[in-house]
């Protein structure tokens, strides 16, 4: 068993991932229905994790053009929206306690706002 205290475990390059170009990724949210749009477009403008995004409702979407997070490690946060993201969140729902992204695994979308 010593023996195997001596080796090294190999090192794995990590890789960076390539960003889409502009056109890949104007084509992506021009293929998307209207919800999955304005998700893409959320996660866009502010960086959010998925599952960040998961756990949204549209109630966490504020008026001021922020959002709230409830982040890693159970840390809520206000992030803000930029004008192209909000517009599309407009046009998904009036449904403002609705789930923007259902998930199982998330109990927070069946929180009262």
């Amino acid at each position: 068993m010593r023996a195997l205290g001596t080796l090294r475990r190999p090192q794995i390059p990590h890789k960076l991932v390539e960003p889409l170009s502009d056109d890949a990724l104007r084509r992506l949210l021009d293929a998307a229905s209207v919800r999955d749009r304005a998700i893409g477009l959320i996660m866009l403008d502010t960086g959010l994790r998925l599952s960040e995004v998961a756990g949204l409702r549209r109630c966490d979407l504020r008026p001021d053009g922020s959002v709230k997070v409830l982040g890693k490690g159970s840390r809520e946060r206000v992030v803000p929206v930029g004008n192209t993201a909000r517009q599309a969140r407009c046009a998904t729902s009036d449904r403002p306690k609705a789930p923007i992204r259902a998930s199982r695994s998330s109990a927070r979308g069946a929180e009262e706002c």
